[in-house]
């Protein structure tokens, strides 16, 4: 009995020392901490901001890697070898994200197309890339041109395109395009810029939802490759067909080439992972996707942000949020396995509850940027709103709402001159641009 006695006492002691270090720590760095052994290869169970037997485990086994003594708490000292151990591992491919948004271009004007743009859909899906690797930012624009009018097998495909800025500082065409046009899905939805195929020079994977009708069928995408030459190859970068609205490029499997996290919000489950064999070709896998993504959700638009300012990116996920489409955010575990990670949820838009883009900024505080447009009220695609979401407070404040305009698919921010904006990529918007913070 006696024997008993004594190990609840020491047990208990223990659980005061696992609770003690999480409150000296915060939530927010025992977070990181279990993100961090995650992603060295120790495991510290769930990443959920509270310090337990798991987790102090692995830092034990982390310490003595490093053959130092641990004292049974989460401190500062810690925090700074996890964070040096994680700098010093050789950074993986960039996302998506990273790669075409955090360098904050500015809005630009698009440039005019050789096509019938505007005659049936007004929609110009579009990317900034430095394809030379001269600090100049290039762009590709991909549009629909068929008439909805026509039968469905009669649907012609899109149109891409590459621009750069000429002497006088406006867009001209490059003529870098190769492969069989006839491959072009007839409907782009998002653009997504990383190097798919290893040569150190960014490639496009296109996003296509097809013809944009019932029954929805849905189409394959498209890849466009960098060549050694300096063109670009349309190419099939899986047999997968589907509604795809949107498209995000992270490493997800650790093997130093970007993969894809697909949406197709028409099919059940429709969130999930593509693998790139490293040449731009991809498989599509069941793994990685967070909890309680699975089932039917009106998903159409992802992105692939470090929200937190971890260094590590997460997954923000958005569709029609008046129908089973909840804005949502997780936070990656540290091993790019979102699989046991529950994820917060975003407050919705009533009457702008369709989800067009998203992106992050750090205003002193980090800030989720949501892009709306109408639906969930009987109209849809009426106008924009831009909601700013606070991280990790999840407060919600409408910056921006206008009806009765033109809807448009991109959000950007970025700086001039020492202030912070946000708005649409495009300066011809007709709304925006918004200060999102004043010079310092």
């Amino acid at each position: 009995m006696l024997r008993a006695c004594v190990f609840v006492v020491v047990l208990l002691a223990h659980e005061i020392v696992f609770s003690l270090s999480a409150q000296a720590q915060g939530r927010d760095d025992v977070a990181y901490a279990q993100r961090a052994l995650t992603f060295l290869g120790f495991e510290p169970g769930v990443v959920d901001g509270q310090w337990g037997r798991n987790s102090d485990t692995a830092l034990s086994g982390f310490l003595g890697a490093l053959d130092r003594a641990h004292d049974g708490a989460l401190d500062a000292g810690d925090l700074d070898l996890l964070r040096q151990a994680v700098a010093e591992v050789p950074p993986g491919p960039a996302t998506s994200y990273a790669t075409a948004r955090e360098p904050g271009t500015p809005p630009f004007r698009i440039p005019r197309l050789s096509v019938p743009v505007g005659r049936y859909f007004q929609d110009i899906f579009r990317t900034t890339l430095d394809i030379d690797g001269d600090g100049a930012r290039e762009l590709f624009v991909a549009t629909a041109i068929y008439d909805p009018r026509d039968a469905r097998e009669q649907a012609s495909p899109g149109y891409y395109a590459f621009f750069a800025k000429g002497e006088r500082q406006r867009w001209e065409h490059l003529d870098i395009l190769t492969g069989d046009h006839d491959d072009i899905c007839i409907h782009a939805r998002k653009a997504v810029v990383a190097d798919f195929n290893g040569d150190a020079v960014p490639d496009v994977f296109v996003a296509c939802h097809g013809w944009d009708g019932p029954p929805f069928p849905g189409e394959r995408n498209n890849i466009l490759l960098s060549q050694p030459d300096g063109t670009y190859r349309i190419a099939i970068p899986s047999p997968d067909v589907g509604f795809f609205h949107g498209a995000a490029a992270a490493d997800f499997d650790r093997d130093g080439d970007p993969d894809i996290l697909a949406v197709a919000g028409t099919q059940r489950d429709p969130l999930f992972v593509l693998l790139n064999d490293g040449t731009g070709q991809f498989q599509r896998v069941d793994g990685f996707i967070p909890q309680g993504t699975r089932g039917s959700h009106t998903w159409f638009t992802v992105e692939v942000p470090d929200i937190n300012g971890d260094g590590f990116y997460d997954i923000l996920v958005g569709g029609h949020d008046w129908e089973g489409g909840p804005t949502r955010a997780f936070l990656n575990p540290g091993d790019n396995d979102f699989s046991r990670v529950r994820g917060e949820t975003l407050p919705a838009v009533p009457g702008m509850g369709v989800v067009l883009d998203f992106a992050v900024s750090d205003d002193g505080a980090r800030n989720i940027w949501v892009l709306r447009t109408s639906g969930g009220d009987g109209s849809f695609y009426d106008g924009v709103a831009i909601q700013r979401v606070s991280w990790p407070g999840l407060v919600s404040e409408i910056v921006e709402e206008k009806r009765g305009i033109r809807w448009v698919p991109h959000i950007a921010v970025w700086e001039e001159d020492g202030i912070g904006y946000v708005g649409s990529d495009d300066v011809a918007a007709p709304f925006g641009p918004l200060m999102r913070r004043p010079a310092d």
